[in-house]
């Protein structure tokens, strides 16, 4: 029997399967708050444990309705469970698209309901206690939605870096990550991934419309089997040129909005489409190799970004250990870069290790 101390919110227009899963929970130990409609569900669905989706007629059918319970301010800790009115495939990655966390067909067993109902609760409290502040005289720990990985040196292993991380915060179950390739000329994510991306940034941008709204933006990208969302770089390099800065300006806040973490690989060029990332992310990861030419491109960017104001949370160097064996040490390293004093509006933080990269 479950021990959940919340309510779960049962969403669905159709009051006999309302009333269905209802008499499952109930009698699971669990509280539960019927929804009428779509609207009760918005303003209800911040407080809740647990939304499960079920029926919805009207204006709004269930997958649009999952996509705008996932963008409501308050909602991106909240697991949804979707009801699928069958078992075919296609609407059940609907769901997923939409953002749901699991999605159960009809019929139903009332165990395997229950079971998932409980493992989504369970995730969602780790997910409340793991960004919850520790203390009440703290202030919250800022939490970074965007994260820009940008190698100053071609070849220090931007990608592998950027790819790693968007993997790793899939895996520890974190929901709605996206992965974009804005290496515009020789992005490779999609290779990295395996993946045949059906569209490109550079479609992207072409579609004014999409990048107005957030929920068009998703249908952009393509869904890795880890959960990611992969947006992918054009599929030539002479595509790059119809991606300009003001479309990147559009697309990450979208992202933001749309996504729970985001991670950008930004290549290594030093462009007005690379500096409108550095105005948008949250944190910026700078691959270090050890050696003397990705050295002195590393200490340039960080004194472009000091003059910039640089992310408003800092960055972080990583030691990428590339070669059999290290050309200079990390105390040389960290010293010739400042990583452990303050500079100037840029506070680098100390190196991590990384490893070879591939």
């Amino acid at each position: 029997m479950s021990t959940s101390t919340g309510y779960v919110l049962l969403l669905g227009t159709d009051r006999d399967a309302v009333g269905e899963v209802g008499t499952v929970l109930q009698a699971h130990g669990l509280r539960v708050v019927a929804a009428p409609d779509a609207e009760a569900g918005v303003a209800h669905g911040p407080a809740a444990e647990l939304v499960i989706l079920d029926r919805i007629e009207g204006r709004s059918d269930a997958i649009s309705l999952c996509s705008r319970l996932r963008m409501t301010p308050g909602m991106a800790q909240v697991p949804i469970l979707c009801l699928a009115a069958s078992d075919d495939v296609e609407e059940r990655a609907r769901f997923l698209e939409a953002g749901a966390d699991d999605v159960m067909a009809r019929p139903f067993d009332a165990r395997e309901l229950e079971a998932r109902v409980d493992a989504l609760l369970a995730r969602g409290r780790r997910s409340r206690e793991e960004t919850a502040p520790v203390g009440t005289s703290e202030a919250p720990v800022a939490v970074p939605r965007l994260v820009g990985v940008l190698g100053p040196k071609g070849g220090s292993g931007t990608t592998t870096i950027a790819v790693n991380t968007a993997l790793a915060l899939a895996a520890r179950g974190e929901r709605r990550v996206a992965l974009v390739d804005l290496d515009l000329q020789w992005g490779d994510v999609a290779t990295q991934l395996n993946v045949s991306p059906r569209h490109s940034i550079s479609d992207l941008a072409r579609d004014a419309t999409a990048l107005a709204e957030p929920s068009i933006v998703e249908s952009f990208a393509e869904r890795h089997a880890s959960g990611l969302s992969v947006f992918a770089a054009p599929m030539r390099p002479d595509e790059s040129a119809s991606v300009g800065a003001e479309h990147v300006g559009q697309l990450l806040p979208a992202l933001r909005d749309t996504y729970r973490l985001t991670v950008v690989d930004a290549g290594s060029d030093l462009d007005e489409r690379t500096l409108t990332v550095f105005e948008h992310v949250d944190r910026l990861i700078v691959p270090v190799l050890p050696e003397i030419p990705a050295m002195r491109a590393v200490r340039t960017l960080l004194e472009v970004l000091g003059e910039l104001e640089g992310p408003s949370t800092g960055i972080v160097l990583v030691l990428n250990h590339a070669y059999p064996r290290d050309m200079l040490r990390r105390d040389e390293i960290e010293g010739a870069l400042g990583a452990n004093r303050p500079r100037a509006a840029v506070r680098p933080r100390p190196i991590s290790g990384g490893g070879e990269r591939r």
